[in-house]
């Protein structure tokens, strides 16, 4: 079993997946009206998190530099 390791934006997205799921404020009906500004602004704030970080994602180019490595022989040969 590989394990998986994810970087901390990477795990604030998926809390603010579950926090999109849990703090729903259309499907918490029965609560109290302050709890449920509450459960809207936490909803809000897991919403604006998952659009800021689909965006970023997205819109940020891929920059992959090769690093400069010393040159060193192999059997007579540069290698890189």
């Amino acid at each position: 079993m590989t394990k998986v390791n994810f970087k901390k934006t990477q795990l604030a997205t998926i809390g603010a997946l579950i926090g999109i799921g849990l703090f729903n404020p259309m499907s918490v009906e029965v609560l109290e009206d302050y709890f449920k500004m509450v459960y809207t602004a936490i909803f809000l704030a897991s919403g604006a998190w998952v659009i800021f970080f689909v965006l970023k994602k997205s819109l940020t180019p891929e920059t992959n530099i090769p690093s400069k490595t010393a040159k060193t022989s192999k059997a007579g040969k540069f290698v890189e």
